[in-house]
């Protein structure tokens, strides 16, 4: 006999599990242990199908988030996604979010000039934190 609900397999349930504790991580503002555990979660499906959708989130943080997923995944950038994120190095307001989104087209290679631009202009910031990555990312 077939369950009404199918199960979730252990890899699905580990992903979204990391996924609730990097989401709990963003709101409690702890962007420290976020870009910690980053690494070893991006890679897994329900944060990155959550990441996808999270993009147009209303919610800066979680722009901010989902942009820093696609930063650490090695993954060639979907094209929605990548257009997604070209258009956040220019629209978008919250300047932790479109730094992120910046920085994850500089992960993947993406250097054209509106990217090295705006990278530059990061170096700048009065956000000490994104000025020091920027400059990192530049050298």
């Amino acid at each position: 006999m077939l369950d009404a609900e199918p199960k979730m397999s252990n890899r699905d349930e580990d992903g979204a599990k990391a996924l609730g504790e990097l989401i709990a991580l963003a709101h409690e503002g702890n962007w420290e242990a976020v870009d910690a555990a980053l690494p070893s979660v991006a890679t897994k499906e329900a944060v990155l199908a959550w990441a996808k959708e999270s993009l147009k989130s209303e919610n800066p943080d979680m722009r901010d988030l989902a942009a820093s997923i696609f930063e650490k995944n090695p993954a060639i950038l979907e094209s929605d996604i990548f257009d997604t994120l070209f258009d956040m190095v220019d629209t978008e307001e919250h300047e932790p979010a479109r730094f992120r989104a910046t920085c994850a087209l500089w992960e993947h290679g993406y250097r054209q000039e509106k990217i090295y631009i705006a990278m530059q202009d990061f170096a700048v910031s009065d956000d000490a934190d994104i000025a020091a990555l920027a400059k990192a990312k530049l050298k």
